[in-house]
């Protein structure tokens, strides 16, 4: 009998009778139809109600429902897209339930009524015990964070010293276990769904992040500009009290594209991944994250660990081969980090572009009867590009560009259709690209730049030509290689720029033993801050509480200012702290978006009291996309009276360029409101931002809807963020969430070796994934931004699931181009 595959196992499970959604039975309508109606009830009516455009959000709701009703498995697209670039809290203000909870309550509505219900995929036993002993834990700890409850204002669900902020951490863990359920559904459905849906959902979101991040470079430092105090945040409005956010996500997130970077059959996803890997790593190294850097090193290890495994499934693993290729990758990268400090940016573009025609020009055997041939076309070309440079002022960049172009039309022209004529092209490119580098590097950097240009190039040709004689060599020019030399290239080569001519790196690594230090410091003082009780060390804290334990207890730092949305006899107000002491301590900024024009003045007015002698008020515009400010305009004043009656404060504002056009758009600009005064505090009511005609540029100025539209940041961050997942985890959930989180992810680890061993590439990208954000969440608390949170519980959880035990191993094939690619058996 003819054994059946995994890929014609997969092609059952996704048989067409179960990828149509199934018509709605009146049981199904009966038992589930409550639920999913009062479930898109409350959507569109928390939508209505919010702060700001209410008519788009309910219309993107009811589109997205039309969808998922039409085809429900979307939802594995849509939630990890949705998850980093769905966020309104810079113009909304709320951040405890916002809209993207509004989407994922939509997704639970209709798929309770047209999602799959047959047969879901199993977990192990062992992973089914420790996620309910996880989940256990998890709401012990809550519910001591939110004992005992407090009555409900303006402030339990908009400031982080309420005791419902553990609702607002909290809700990842739930978000998840809900549609880990639903991702069960799926999978036993159809095999590929994460394939499908899951992963394109992962990169579109990715790519939205980038790109934000890149408009974001653009509107304020600039993009080669590395030497300024500036570090993106792009769509994570949650880091407006700082933290790794978005660190997190991209550790998550990037190892996703070697899926993409490694599919055979479809060039378009190849070339998304790239621009997306591309992108993201411009956007890693922009962070200026000294944790998200050791991470990327700790991912590339990790890639080296899977690929090895992989290879050991199809018996192509080499240990001399794999040294091999690791030393030849240092050896590049410090000659690369060479090439940049002697001969800059142009010497180290040009080496980038030579060791990419040297990856497609080093096939063993590509030139069978004509590699003299591509030798004397190179020699020709040479003597053309040395006519140019003689002739010309800047002439050695015509001759490069020339050679690398006619290499790349040669590789091209190979890879559609693979012609002897086509490799002398390409090989000839190749050649006189690497005479034309060492010129490149002279005109560039001088002496030292050539010397330095010219030992890379010879190493490059030793590679090359070695690479096409051995029986086997250290690399292919296929999908696969071509995946895993783009990432690690990415993570290494476009970090030298930075790393080598920045000042801000410099600075933030110039003391490496002092961060630890304070990191260390900072680490045991929270844990200093835990009761003795055995409760409280087996259980923690609770869930959301270091924010509030860290204002009382902590013996760092003065503690930060504060803000309280008040209320007396039905009018309501805001009472704005300053540090808990004069002694210094964290400033904090109580701020909402405007869209003022420019060249205006404008009036800062609002009504203010205080019974503190030495009361003062600040108030600002900035242009701010979340932390940090530009082009101020800021005043400042103390109060005339200070009997605590109110008092009319008015400060006249020039806008000069804010709200200005520029070549990419508006920058985003801020008002803000601040008590700079420590041990004081000052009540603020009936505030307006009006200019000449009498328009008033702020909304709830009277406070009347609590926090909406209004957003705080700060100065210093240490008193939001433990600064590490480990010492996070024993804070709120104690010893015992410490040790069923560490035999989760242990066990998760095992199970996506054993996939990587099956030759799953899911498994890989999970894998290099988990390496990652482990070790930014090292140096960075993550679980208390729920987005990030979501996706690490959904991977997490994934990885213990059976959704790849089907598969078959991988084995080497070959195409109709030659081109080596890995099929299932």
């Amino acid at each position: 009998m003819r054994r059946i595959t995994s890929q014609a196992r997969g092609s059952l499970a996704a048989s067409p009778s179960d990828t149509a959604p199934q018509p709605i039975s009146f049981a199904r309508l009966a038992g589930a139809g409550p639920f999913a109606l009062a479930a898109f009830a409350v959507a569109i009516c928390a939508a209505y109600a919010f702060p700001v455009i209410p008519l788009v959000l309910i219309a993107a709701l009811l589109v997205y429902a039309a969808i998922l009703w039409r085809e429900p498995c979307l939802w594995l697209f849509f939630v990890p897209a949705l998850i980093p670039v769905l966020n309104l809290a810079p113009w909304s203000g709320r951040f405890f339930f916002d809209e993207l909870d509004l989407f994922l309550l939509t997704t639970v509505a209709v798929w309770l009524l047209r999602g799959h219900l047959g047969k879901s995929t199993r977990m192990a036993p062992v992973a089914s015990l420790a996620i309910g002993l996880f989940v256990i834990v998890f709401l012990v700890s809550l519910l001591i964070g939110i004992s005992p409850l407090e009555p409900l204002d303006a402030n339990s669900f908009a400031n982080y010293y309420s005791k419902y902020n553990g609702l607002r951490v909290g809700k990842s863990l739930g978000w998840a276990i809900v549609f880990i359920v639903l991702l069960r559904a799926e999978l036993g459905r159809d095999r590929k769904a994460l394939t499908s849906y899951w992963v394109p959902g992962i990169l579109a979101g990715l790519a939205g992040v980038v790109c934000v991040a890149l408009w974001e470079r653009v509107a304020f430092p600039g993009l080669t500009n590395f030497s300024e105090e500036y570090r993106v945040t792009s769509t994570f409005g949650s880091m407006h009290v700082g933290g790794g956010a978005i660190d997190g996500y991209l550790a998550l997130a990037l190892p996703f594209t070697l899926v993409w970077l490694s599919e055979t059959k479809s060039m378009v996803k190849v070339a998304a991944a790239a621009a997306i890997l591309a992108l993201g790593s411009y956007t890693i190294l922009t962070t200026f994250s000294r944790g998200l850097y050791g991470a990327c090193v700790v991912m590339v290890v990790a890639l080296a660990f899977g690929a090895m495994l992989r290879q050991k499934a199809t018996g192509a693993f080499s240990a001399s081969r794999a040294i091999a290729v690791v030393l030849t990758i240092l050896i590049l990268s410090g000659l690369c980090f060479g090439v940049f400090a002697w001969g800059g940016y142009r010497s180290l573009a040009a080496v980038l572009g030579l060791l990419a025609l040297a990856f497609f020009c080093g096939r063993k055997g590509e030139i069978r009867d004509g590699g003299s041939m591509g030798i004397v076309l190179a020699l020709a070309l040479i003597a053309v590009n040395l006519v140019f440079v003689k002739l010309f002022d800047k002439g050695v960049y015509i001759a490069y560009a020339m050679s690398f172009l006619i290499g790349a039309m040669g590789v091209m022209l190979s890879l559609l259709r693979p012609h002897t004529a086509k490799q002398r092209l390409s090989f000839a490119g190749f050649l006189a690209t690497a005479a034309a580098t060492p010129l490149v590097a002279n005109h560039w950097g001088g002496t030292s730049g050539l010397w330095v240009s010219l030992a890379t190039v010879l190493i490059v040709l030793v590679l090359v030509f070695l690479n096409r004689s051995i029986k086997r060599p250290l690399w292919t020019p296929n999908i696969r290689h071509a995946a895993i030399l783009a990432f690690v290239s990415m993570i290494f080569f476009l970090s030298v720029p930075i790393a080598g001519n920045s000042y801000f790196v410099s600075e933030r690594f110039s003391d490496k033993s002092g961060a630890v230090r304070d990191r260390m410091s900072h680490w045991q003082d929270a844990l200093n801050m835990m009761d003795a009780a055995p409760l409280a060390q087996l259980f923690g804290m609770g869930v959301g509480r270091f924010p509030a334990l860290y204002f009382w207890r902590s013996s760092r730092t003065s503690p930060p200012g504060t803000f309280t949305l008040m209320d007396e006899f039905g009018n309501g107000f805001l009472r704005l702290g300053g540090t808990r002491d004069d002694l210094g301590g964290v400033v904090l900024y109580y701020a909402q978006r405007i869209r003022p024009e420019p060249y205006r003045t404008l009036i800062f007015s609002f009504d203010v009291r205080s019974t503190f002698k030495n009361a003062s008020i600040q108030v600002g515009l900035c242009e701010s996309l979340l932390l940090y400010t530009e082009n101020c305009e800021t005043k400042s004043a103390r109060l005339t009276k200070t009997d605590g009656s109110w008092q009319r404060m008015d400060f006249p504002l020039t806008t000069r360029t804010l709200g200005a056009w520029h070549k990419y758009g508006k920058r985003p600009v801020q008002a803000w409101l601040v008590n700079p005064v420590g041990a004081t505090h000052v009540d603020i009511d009936n505030v307006r931002l009006t200019d000449t005609a009498g328009t008033n540029l702020l909304k709830n100025g009277d406070f009347s809807e609590g926090g909406d539209h209004w957003l705080f940041s700060v100065s210093n961050f240490w008193p939001w963020h433990i600064e590490s997942i480990w010492v996070h985890t024993v804070f709120e959930q104690g010893w015992v969430g410490l040790a069923v989180l560490l035999v989760l992810i242990l066990y998760a680890v095992g199970r996506l070796l054993l996939l990587i061993r099956q030759g799953q590439l899911v498994a890989l990208a999970l894998f290099v994934s988990f390496a990652g954000f482990l070790t930014v969440g090292t140096f960075n608390s993550l679980f208390e931004f729920p987005r990030v949170a979501l996706l690490f519980y959904l991977a997490l959880f994934i990885a213990l699931t059976r959704w790849g035990d089907d598969s078959a191993a991988i084995r080497r094939a070959r195409d109709e181009r030659g081109l080596d690619r890995e099929t299932p058996v």
